[in-house]
């Protein structure tokens, strides 16, 4: 009888739906042992970080550690939107906003009504929707046999023969579901999870308000992203116009950081839609666009959508990817990517499902070894 290979992946997000796109793209070919895979989701594929983020991708915004991880992100993308046909994606170019002046400026884009572009456009950015990008991917991994479970992880369960090694989750529904390897991509949720194994990743989550304003025509045609200097009310925007016509803005202004106990069952972001957005600053941030934008249709007060979400950021803001050291090589992580978790996240998945595979090892990705879920112990 042909053995099986079972792994369980916990998180719905771009993190855990690539990783299981991935495995399931890659996973059988030149294998001994067949593979399935299972991802086990809380609430609802994209509902939290990858459902809410703006889609901004840009490839020369790195660091000598993260560069490997910029390129590779959005690289990947390029190759992704023509096997997904994401009608979400494109190019666009980027700028830089000064504050101040109330002249109409005489560069950028004809909705920017304040302001001064500060240099050049980068012309290496582009955008997506990133719920668009992760429905899609789920979609293709469930047709090639991804199991996808709703449910809440209460535990992990260690192996008898070694009790080093994960063997199964437990879930709230359904009792314990049995495995040989398991995926953490839970986003600001993994630290709770690996702490259930005696592991202490220091996550926490940074709560984001962003609003979205729908039907403006400009946003399609005359696509520029905009980074904007702090203004007199707080906020330091960030624009992206859609090729839906739709308009996102985030950098309202009034970030906190949720601290494990409050993403701990119990806590007050222990899930998803629990994560309430600050609409004092969400009203900020659309008063702001409407002062230096005419990318609000006349007459509107109010946004169509105000909503958060909690970005996964560790103490030294870079993202854990890898196995977990002491675990027998059946626990891995894949989080902590903060605001460029969706540059990075397909092309992480790639990577973390190599890893899972036995194709390659965190040692033959040189920037990896920066990522290691154990460098804060």
């Amino acid at each position: 009888m042909e053995k099986e290979e079972h792994v369980v992946i916990v998180g719905g997000g771009i993190a855990g739906v690539s990783a299981a796109y991935y495995l399931m793209k890659e996973g059988d070919s030149g294998r001994e042992s067949r593979l399935s895979v299972t991802l086990v989701e809380r609430e609802a594929i994209a509902c939290a970080a990858s459902g809410k983020a703006g889609g901004f991708l840009a490839r020369e915004w790195g660091n000598a550690v993260t560069d490997y991880l910029h390129h590779g992100g959005y690289d990947e993308y390029e190759r992704l939107a023509r096997e997904l046909n994401l009608a979400s994606y494109r190019k666009i170019p980027t700028l830089m906003i000064s504050g101040g002046g109330k002249k109409r400026p005489t560069e950028g884009p004809s909705w920017l009504t304040r302001g001064r572009p500060i240099g050049p456009a980068d012309t290496q950015t582009a955008q997506v929707d990133p719920k668009e990008v992760v429905d899609s991917m789920m979609k293709v991994a469930q047709d090639l046999g991804v199991k996808l479970i709703i449910d809440t992880v209460e535990d992990m369960v260690l192996g008898d023969e070694n009790p080093k090694a994960v063997r199964g989750v437990k879930l709230a529904s359904r009792g314990t579901l049995h495995c040989d390897k398991v995926l953490v991509a839970a986003g600001p949720w993994s630290g709770v999870l690996l702490r259930k194994v005696g592991f202490k990743l220091p996550m926490e989550g940074i709560r984001s308000t962003s609003i979205v304003v729908r039907s403006v025509r400009e946003a399609a045609e005359e696509p520029y992203a905009l980074f904007c200097a702090d203004d007199s009310r707080g906020c330091h925007l960030e624009v992206y116009p859609r090729p839906s016509e739709e308009v996102y803005v985030c950098g309202c202004g009034g970030s906190d950081h949720v601290q494990e106990e409050d993403l701990a069952p119990g806590g007050a972001c222990e899930k998803a839609s629990q994560v309430s957005p600050r609409h004092h600053r969400a009203k900020a941030a659309f008063l702001s666009l409407k002062d230096s934008t005419t990318l609000v249709p006349a007459g509107q007060e109010t946004p169509d959508i105000v909503q958060a979400c909690l970005r996964p950021i560790l103490p030294d803001a870079l993202p854990a990817i890898g196995a977990v050291p002491g675990f027998a090589n059946s626990l891995f992580v894949s989080t902590g990517m903060n605001c460029w978790g969706i540059t990075f996240g397909p092309f992480a998945g790639r990577l973390i499902a190599q890893i899972i595979l036995h194709r390659g090892k965190e040692k033959d990705h040189p920037s990896l070894r920066h990522l290691a879920a154990d460098r804060f112990v």
